[in-house]
């Protein structure tokens, strides 16, 4: 329990602090051909449930608390346990595609979050995963504008 004093020096603190603030999806990546080919595979599977499952089992990539830690700074052991949780998931994903442009995707995306984690970078890890919210982002609106 804080004094007064101190509370309110830390509220202050806390107030004055710029925080980190987490990257809108880049729609331009919506110009790939690879990722226009992996929302149509989304849209287009023929099999509801594998269509369920996938697009249930698709992961939006944020960090834990990222909006809370002063701007460039990010807990390291925060990136480690995304990654481990995020990477079977995307194991998962592929094993579920029945498309190359998704599987591809999801390759390219490892990839890059491996590099982040082994170099503890959380910018580098939300980008990493721009692709992915992209499709899942863009599919889950094309669908609600159908309805």
């Amino acid at each position: 329990m804080l004094t007064d004093d101190l509370q309110a020096k830390a509220n202050y603190i806390n107030e004055h602090t710029e925080k980190n603030e987490a990257p809108k999806p880049n729609t331009d990546v919506l110009k790939d051909p690879q990722v226009l080919a992996a929302v149509d595979y989304l849209l287009n599977i023929k099999d509801e449930d594998l269509q369920n499952r996938i697009s249930t089992l698709m992961p939006f990539g944020e960090l834990m608390l990222y909006n809370t830690y002063p701007k460039g700074q990010y807990p390291p052991v925060l990136i480690d346990k995304e990654y481990k949780i995020y990477v079977p998931i995307l194991k998962q994903l592929k094993a579920m595609s029945q498309s190359e442009a998704l599987d591809s995707i999801i390759d390219q995306t490892l990839s890059k979050m491996h590099e982040a984690w082994l170099n503890d970078d959380a910018e580098m890890y939300l980008g990493a995963r721009n692709k992915i919210n992209v499709i899942k982002q863009t599919s889950e609106d094309r669908i609600r504008e159908s309805l």
